[in-house]
């Protein structure tokens, strides 16, 4: 399948029709992610993702604007495809954009590079492309060998800087650059992107930035709730979702409950993970490694309950305090 009749495959995510958890700040994130682990209930970051990923309509429209734009091209119509591939690239910061639409972005930006050949604006656009989708290359069968190698010239020449998302980030454990999902250390070039940020304890963070501004900040946010596993306070515009405080009590609008697990067994787990990774690392790691630690210790928990001739069992509730 050719590289221009990939853009028009789109995909549509399920939604989740299971309950939606918050975090409340002062939640241990051990806590959270064992709670999450054995409950059927979907963290407020990953609700927001699959909601920002909702684009079929946005990027039917890019597409459509595609096809028109690629139909002038191939008449030999070039000052109007121009028109439809610039209209497409100048909504390239719009949103989050999802794997087709960055495909449709980038190879616009190219097709504009390939028209304006022997203007002043070719270097600039290419640049623009490779900035935009890094992780993308020119299909060799659409763009002559000139642009492609000058592309891959000024991708190659590019100064790139180092990014530790967690240090910047603390409370967001989603982020988005792009439009791509990216773990804790990257490398980009330099240039602006769009960057988002998700947390289940924190309200969204997006911006349309320079990296060499964002590897100066320190990003934090307004709590998405407040107060007690009795009273939970919502940031104004936070809809009411059930909340995880301390202890693994559970706030929801009909009542508050507490989730019976064995806290030494979670702490023991904690602490023997702790003891095998050496101080350097965790000191290293900082938050980071605290988060790790509480995800695999929520597999040696699980692990630890499903063992033997029983079935997985949810965890005990008992309600009240």
């Amino acid at each position: 399948m050719s590289f221009f009749m990939s853009f028009i495959l789109l995909v549509t995510l399920p939604s989740y029709s299971m309950p939606v958890l918050l975090k409340a700040p002062q939640t241990p994130s051990e806590e959270f992610f064992a709670y999450v682990q054995t409950e059927d209930i979907v963290p407020y970051s990953k609700a927001q993702l699959e909601e920002i990923q909702e684009q079929s309509t946005d990027v039917q429209e890019l597409t459509v604007l595609l096809e028109q734009a690629q139909k002038s091209f191939l008449k030999g119509h070039l000052n109007q495809a121009g028109d439809y591939f610039r209209t497409i690239t100048q909504r390239a910061y719009e949103k989050d954009w999802v794997e087709e639409a960055q495909k449709i972005i980038f190879y616009s930006f190219l097709r504009l590079a390939q028209i304006e050949w022997k203007g002043l604006s070719v270097e600039a656009l290419l640049h623009s492309a490779s900035i935009y989708a890094p992780h993308l290359q020119p299909e060799t069968r659409l763009f002559p060998p000139p642009l492609i190698q000058k592309f891959q010239s000024i991708k190659k020449n590019q100064s790139k800087i180092s990014l530790s998302l967690k240090q910047i980030f603390p409370f967001h454990e989603t982020i988005l650059i792009n439009g791509r999902v990216f773990s804790n250390k990257i490398q980009l070039p330099y240039g602006e992107y769009r960057v988002t940020a998700l947390s289940s304890s924190h309200k969204k963070w997006s911006r349309v930035i320079s990296l060499s501004q964002l590897v100066q900040k320190r990003v934090v946010t307004v709590p998405l709730v407040s107060g007690s596993c009795r009273q939970a306070v919502f940031s104004k515009g936070v809809n009411k979702h059930q909340v995880l405080f301390q202890d693994f009590c559970v706030w929801n609008e009909n009542a508050q409950v507490r989730a019976s697990y064995p806290e030494t067994e979670i702490q023991k787990n904690v602490e023997d993970l702790e003891n095998t990774l050496p101080q350097k690392d965790l000191k290293k790691w900082g938050a980071f490694a605290l988060v790790a630690i509480g995800v695999v210790a929520v597999v040696l928990i699980t692990t630890k309950k499903s063992s033997g001739n029983d079935s997985k069992k949810p965890p005990k509730i008992k309600k009240g305090f």
